[in-house]
């Protein structure tokens, strides 16, 4: 059952299950109270709920909340209603401009209180009115959690409803949203490099003969290596909260008594020191966050990034083609599958002579020849340790880390893999497969559009992509037409935001003399999500590419 919050009022409710029966103290004698009980009710859980005065919620009076009402608690707290003040400058359109300067007084409140936004689906505004003439549009309505409450509920989803009989619309927040469920897919976690069991499960698994070819070979020892650290990891690591609650308990028994146990307490400190690390290691590989360099202990940190990153991610809703809500799991998936099939369906083939005729050929002979040299192990080993052992993963479910830990026992197996490239004929089969992931393009996506996919591809994949990409890489200066500088070595991208503002000033001048000219500017659509194959090939063959060259990019 969703909790439902209206507008005008600060409406908290304070989860305590088990711990004393629900109460309710009123404030104000508002009609938002008989919604909140009845919603309280069906809860089925211990609740206390606090209607707070609107008067209490406007300017400096709301960072007095912290101190009169409530104060940061380990208790499950949830905060929702119109603050009557935005954040940021995003969350308005229309009106006058947005100060700079102007009082932070939610913002000050949050810090205070320690809370937390809880991303929302809907529309991005909650408020709409006119001034002066003008539509105005603000999200003034929002709800608000501590850590404690996403540790309890970590999928609490906000939605923002339809506009009815008010200029506010609904909060609706629910608990436990239903999701999809499927099979939890395989993911090597860098924890388990640290231990001894691992290391040895693995390399057994690639010290057993296997016959076939090599992608055969390669395919049968990856897919027995993850069933076997699948086994291992549920039997190793299942209990592991378990197991620090429990060690925890114990040294608190122990250090009442410290000078006849100290040994016994040094012993279960270091075991508990190293299942904290193992949790803080799998949070922090979970939460994606590149920036914090190692230090102290951070597990909490890192689960609140994972736990919101979780809710920004999650698709409850999205507008079909006419601008209807859809939020039925099925047809969010169709949605989602016409708009790309659509998109990635090829127009067929073409001729491309009248604009191949303005490509130069760049390449010459030795350049073809560096490009298709023997690839030798340094080169391979290069590769592998280049690239970022905490990228997520491809279908197989194994990351960098596992590369870069276990090197030797799979060294040879990825040396031939990666010696298919010198051969005439080459089909990578599985290896070749990935998981397509959406990634918003903008806060809160309401199409499909509003959404970028992303492949993520198998480690062993990019190690093949990652030894043609570095051949190629002291080639682009020549390739390139020095107007492009996005995406090369050693130019700017910033040099043609320079050049462009150099022309619109130029426009400006003729325009004030009355001899005007005109700038187009052309946005295309998925651009390189757009680019045919055979057309890709057709330029590089232009170009003066190597046919077996063209044939690996290609494949």
């Amino acid at each position: 059952m969703p909790l439902i919050l209206g507008p005008g009022v600060l409406d908290y409710v304070r989860a305590a299950p088990r711990v004393r029966p629900a109460s309710k103290q009123v404030i104000a004698n508002l009609p938002v109270i008989v919604i909140m009980e009845e919603a309280l009710k069906k809860l089925g859980e211990d609740v206390d709920c606090y209607i707070c005065k609107e008067d209490l919620v406007v300017g400096d009076k709301m960072q007095e909340l912290p101190c009169r009402h409530f104060r940061p608690s380990s208790i499950p707290w949830l905060c929702g209603g119109d603050f009557n003040e935005f954040l940021w400058e995003s969350e308005k359109s229309g009106g006058s401009q947005v100060l700079y300067n102007r009082p932070q007084y939610l913002a000050t409140f949050l810090n205070m209180a320690e809370l937390s936004d809880l991303h929302f689906h809907g529309s991005p505004f909650t408020w709409r009115g006119r001034r002066n003439g003008e539509l105005v549009e603000e999200r003034l309505d929002r709800a608000l959690s501590n850590q404690s409450w996403q540790e309890c509920w970590p999928n609490t989803m906000v939605i923002h409803g339809t506009v009815i009989g008010s200029d506010h619309c609904p909060l609706i927040i629910q608990r436990e949203p239903k999701r999809a469920s499927g099979k939890r897919p395989f993911r090597f976690q860098s924890v388990w490099v640290k231990e001894v069991e691992c290391v040895n499960l693995v390399e057994q698994c690639w010290a057993k003969p296997v016959g076939g070819t090599v992608l055969g070979r390669w395919t049968a020892r990856i897919n027995d290596c993850r069933t076997q650290l699948q086994r291992w990891s549920r039997r190793k690591f299942k209990m592991r909260q378990h197991e620090i609650e429990q060690l925890t308990c114990q040294l608190g028994e122990l250090q009442l008594n410290w000078g006849d146990h100290e040994e016994e307490i040094n012993t279960k400190s270091r075991m508990l020191d190293q299942l904290m690390a193992q949790e803080e290691s799998v949070w922090k590989q979970r939460s994606r966050i590149k920036w914090l360099q190692d230090g102290d202990a951070n597990t909490k940190f890192f689960h609140q990034s994972t736990m919101q990153r979780r809710r920004r991610n999650q698709v409850l809703k999205l507008k079909d083609e006419d601008g209807r809500w859809e939020e039925r799991p099925h047809r969010i998936k169709q949605l989602v599958d016409n708009y790309f099939i659509h998109l990635f369906t090829s127009m067929g083939n073409r001729s491309w002579g009248s604009v191949l005729e303005h490509v130069p050929t760049s390449m010459t002979a030795s350049m073809n020849t560096n490009l298709l040299a023997p690839i030798s192990d340094d080169e391979i080993r290069d590769v592998v340790m280049q690239m970022d052992g905490f990228k997520a993963p491809g279908p197989d479910g194994f990351s960098g880390v596992f590369y870069h830990k276990f090197w030797e026992p799979i060294r040879r197996e990825v040396h031939a893999l990666v010696r298919l490239l010198d051969s005439d004929e080459i089909s990578l089969g599985n290896i070749n497969a990935t998981h397509v992931v959406l990634i918003p393009k903008v806060p809160h996506p309401e199409e499909v559009s509003q959404f970028r996919p992303i492949s993520l591809c198998n480690f062993s994949y990019k190690i093949l992509a990652k030894v043609l990409a570095n051949r190629l890489k002291p080639l682009l200066q020549h390739i390139i037409s020095p107007m492009q500088n996005a995406f090369v070595g050693g130019r700017q991208i910033q040099d043609n935001i320079g050049v462009a503002h150099e022309l619109f000033h130029f426009l400006k001048l003729r325009k004030a003399r009355c001899r005007f000219e005109m700038g187009i500017k052309l946005d295309m659509q998925k651009a390189y999500d757009r680019v045919e194959w055979d057309f890709l090939d057709a330029v590089m063959e232009k170009m003066g590419f190597n046919s077996r060259w063209r044939k690996l990019v290609m494949g």
